[in-house]
């Protein structure tokens, strides 16, 4: 992973840097805590890198690595789903239906083919001196977002403020 890591690195510029400066940048952008890395970059002792990790520069240069690397190591959707399938496919040649059923549910999940059931309810108080297209429309509207609706009318409502006074 180390050999990869320099690689991306390199690729990203560094004109500005000193070798150190650039050792430091790639360290911390790796992971390393600022400290051992300010240890390891300048072959010292000191635990103080708090100037070199403010840095503009430097932090620019962290940031660089830091997106040649995520490119480098995105996943697009078909991929994984590729992978998916190629785990179910070879599962199913080797009979290990535990694997096989795995990697189908989550070709599933992504497809939105299993959705957490959940009871939403959302209660709506002070309707009557709306127009009366205005609760159809929110009803319409609540069972499109898989939310059950309940209009209470105002009576309810003032009894339920004369309980509470």
């Amino acid at each position: 992973m180390r050999l990869e890591w320099d690689k991306v690195a390199q690729r990203a510029s560094s004109s500005t840097l000193t070798v150190e400066e650039e050792q430091f940048a790639r360290l911390v952008a790796g992971g390393i805590p600022q400290c051992i890395a300010y240890q390891e970059a300048f072959k010292t002792n000191s635990k103080y890198s708090d100037t070199k990790a403010a840095d503009p520069r430097i932090k620019l240069r962290i940031k660089e690595i830091r997106e040649a690397v995520m490119k480098d190591t995105e996943f697009d959707v078909a991929q994984v789903l590729k992978s998916f399938m190629d785990v179910y496919d070879e599962a199913r040649e080797w009979k290990d239906r535990a694997n096989a059923l795995r990697a189908l549910e989550n070709v599933a999940k992504h497809l939105g083919m299993f959705v957490a059931k959940s009871e939403n309810t959302l209660t709506v108080n002070g309707l009557s001196n709306v127009p009366n297209e205005l609760p159809e429309q929110l009803k319409r509207l609540a069972h499109a977002a898989g939310v059950q609706l309940i209009l209470e009318e105002e009576e309810e409502e003032s009894e339920h403020k004369d309980l509470t006074a």
